[in-house]
């Protein structure tokens, strides 16, 4: 590949028109991903909430996920020198993640659909910059393009697509990525006939003014937990690592799931479907 820092009007018009054709595959595919997603999630829960039938679903649903880890995806010597070889590993490499992902979903994982979709959609950035990338700045791009549409799509908001890459490439590709990506995302969403999962905020006090102050506490509140996350996600990790191999980490996780969940359903799907019981929450009081 020839200089990431080449940056003349032919080569930057080329790396535009790369964004914004992969960032419309992209944004399909997370989609379609999502629809699956959305499809088993239906399913498996229909109006069930018994605790001991989201016990049983979420441990069923780790058990899968653990038999994919297991499946032992990774290439031999002979299947890398081959890149007929490569490429069918690859693509198997896909299918499994999205089965991983949608079953995680599916099946009342606390995990939102992000990672699923950024994971299968890194994965087929892959195989694609691999098939058509000249350059290593392209090559950089479409990796950046594609979670950039994922997002953009899943959210409704390109610019918060863009935002979330680190734009090696500039800034104009990857909001190029994320308007075709957030296209691509409605056009599949609308041709599967996907029912809408907007999250309304609840109504303020009459006549306007300043939210509640409950309201600002539990925005920190949040923030801080998030952030307290980030300062032991690594001790979290090697706790995880000492557990065994993959598959025994995923069941143990899992049954600790289950519980969690057994005894409060509405953290079900990481919370995403239940936002309307919070808002009446709140407006409730």
């Amino acid at each position: 590949m020839s200089d990431p820092h080449e940056v003349d009007g032919q080569v930057s018009g080329r790396i535009v028109a790369v964004a914004t054709g992969y960032g419309l595959v992209a944004g399909a595919v997370a989609c379609g991903t999502f629809f699956l997603m959305r499809q088993v999630q239906h399913l498996v829960w229909g109006e069930r909430t018994q605790w001991w039938y989201v016990f049983l679903v979420v441990c069923v649903g780790g058990a899968l996920i653990a038999a994919t880890r297991r499946a032992g995806l990774e290439a031999d010597v002979d299947d890398q020198l081959d890149p007929q070889a490569a490429r069918s590993a690859q693509w198997r490499r896909i299918g499994v993640l999205g089965l991983s992902a949608v079953v995680a979903v599916g099946f009342g994982g606390a995990v939102g659909p992000e990672a699923g979709l950024i994971a299968v959609v890194t994965e087929l950035s892959l195989l694609v910059r691999d098939r058509i990338a000249r350059t290593r700045a392209e090559a950089d791009l479409i990796t950046e393009a594609g979670g950039a549409a994922a997002l953009a799509g899943l959210y409704a908001s390109p610019p918060a697509g863009a935002a979330y890459r680190d734009g090696a490439v500039g800034r104009l590709p990857v909001l190029a990525a994320s308007l075709s990506g957030f296209v691509g995302f409605v056009v599949t969403w609308h041709l599967l006939g996907l029912e809408t999962h907007a999250l309304e905020v609840p109504e303020g006090p009459a006549g306007g003014g300043l939210p509640s102050a409950w309201v600002v506490a539990a925005a920190v509140l949040g923030a801080a937990a998030g952030c307290g996350y980030l300062l032991v996600r690594h001790s979290l990790l090697r706790l995880a690592a000492r557990l065994g191999p993959p598959a025994r980490q995923t069941m143990i996780g899992s049954v600790a799931l289950a519980a969690l969940l057994a005894a409060f359903p509405v953290l079900r799907f990481s919370g995403h479907d239940d936002f309307p019981v919070l808002t009446a929450w709140v407006v409730a009081g």
